[in-house]
């Protein structure tokens, strides 16, 4: 429904909204309440013209990058150094000299920066306590122009290192293992970024790297390190693995292959895990089980205890893999049931006394009493 009133602003203008007539109207409302498009346009330009004036009556450095980009990042640079100054003054207020020290030092990087891409892309990160550090562990080795936490600055181990036969990718990806944390570290390339994307690994921005949080159903961090680098050096790149294991693991070829279906036990329930294309999974969980609920924030099916016997046929027939609390639990739970007295039930039947039933099949003779006596 399309609903039409006047901005704050004083300008008029409509708003196409789907839904409930209940509940478009507050947004309607809302939506008025704001200035217009135009007005915001204006105001945003406005306020990239003053920082740029502030910046430059600073003595800070232009930014470089294209006009719409410098004009973002350097609202974004004057938000953060309005940050920082709050910061530091709440952190002298409570003694805290030793990280005011930190924060200012963190302010001076800041101040040197000059990629306009760099601010943009860390911008929701940039005044954690995290990239802080790790911006003052690196000490910014890498020229302001280039910039990128995308691409922190590394030293690799030469004696970790494998190589495919024909490299056609510059430079070397390395990869780190921290506790059952994997990290991807390469400069931007959007061939390495298909490829761990495709290993299900995410950009963390906190970290600067491409990073996979292991979970029980991915196995181990050795061998999805390893199955990362057997796709990279397939892909003509360079690698450098985080430990010896792991590289006589490469050269040997040897790891677990990644195992989409797993089974795990909570304190409640089954927990069913399986890809989302996998409809023969889904089909069969369907089939062999009662009352299995997907668990959105889980990310998997949800199955009672009581139907562990359907379970125990889908382990069998779908090759599902199963962790060390659903084994225990499966055992217990087969035993409780064993353990349970085994009784043959027994039907008693009780004879119902149907009278009108004996009146029917009695003798047709005359009751005695009911005939004359003899004269």
């Amino acid at each position: 429904m399309i609903y039409s009133g006047t901005h704050i602003c004083g300008h008029p203008g409509s708003v196409n909204l789907y839904g409930p007539a209940q509940n478009c109207k507050p947004r309607a409302d809302k939506y008025f309440s704001q200035p217009c498009g135009a007005c915001r346009l204006k105001a945003r330009e406005e306020e990239y013209r003053r920082n740029a004036d502030a910046a430059r009556a600073q003595g800070l450095p232009e930014l470089t990058g294209s006009e719409k980009q410098v004009a973002w990042a350097t609202t974004i640079r004057a938000n953060l150094m309005a940050t920082l100054e709050r910061n530091i003054t709440w952190l002298k207020g409570k003694e805290l000299m030793e990280w005011a020290g930190q924060v200012s030092e963190y302010q001076k990087i800041i101040v040197q920066t000059t990629s306009a891409r760099w601010f943009i892309e860390n911008r929701s990160v940039l005044a954690r306590g995290p990239f802080i550090q790790k911006a003052l562990q690196a000490q910014r080795s890498l020229s302001p122009e280039t910039q990128s936490v995308e691409s922190p600055a590394i030293s690799i181990n030469e004696q970790l290192m494998v190589r495919p036969e024909l490299i056609t990718q510059p430079g070397c990806v390395e990869i780190r293992i921290t506790e059952r944390r994997i990290l991807a570290i390469y400069e931007r390339n959007d061939a390495f970024r298909r490829i761990v994307y495709r290993q299900r690994f995410r950009w963390s921005a906190e970290a600067g790297a491409w990073h996979l949080k292991c979970l029980i159903q991915d196995g181990e961090p050795e061998d999805r390190a390893v199955e990362l680098a057997m796709e990279l050096l397939s892909g003509g790149f360079a690698v450098a693995m985080p430990s010896e294991k792991t590289r006589d693991m490469v050269i040997r070829g040897v790891y677990e292959p990644r195992h989409t279906r797993w089974i795990h036990a909570t304190l409640s329930s089954f927990e069913v895990y399986f890809e989302r294309e996998d409809q023969p999974a889904r089909s069969a969980l369907s089939a062999l089980t009662r009352y299995p609920k997907w668990s959105n924030p889980r990310k998997c099916y949800t199955v009672p205890f009581s139907q562990f016997e359907g379970l125990c046929e889908l382990i069998r027939l779908y090759d599902f893999r199963v962790s060390w609390a659903a084994r225990q639990r499966l055992t217990q739970e087969r035993a409780r049931l064993e353990s349970a007295a085994c009784v043959r039930p027994v039907t008693i039947k009780k004879e119902q006394k149907d009278g009108l039933k004996q009146i029917l099949t009695s003798s047709r003779a005359v009751l005695s009493d009911l005939m004359d006596d003899e004269v």
